[in-house]
């Protein structure tokens, strides 16, 4: 893979975070081999919103 080149990811789930230290306990189910889609995803839906689409991409 060249720096500045396109790239595809096919996964099942998707999450970004700025740092390692950065991954919070509620991402757990996702990051399993295979991903836990939806205990992940109920467990943001329990949990309060933790940033909108604006912080993210700040």
């Amino acid at each position: 893979m060249r720096h500045g080149a396109e790239a595809v990811v096919r996964v099942a789930v998707a999450t970004l975070w700025r740092s390692p230290d950065e991954v919070r306990a509620v991402d757990a189910p996702a990051l399993g081999a295979p991903a836990e889609v939806g205990a992940w995803v109920a467990g943001l839906a329990a949990g309060p919103p933790r940033c909108s689409a604006r912080t993210a991409s700040e």
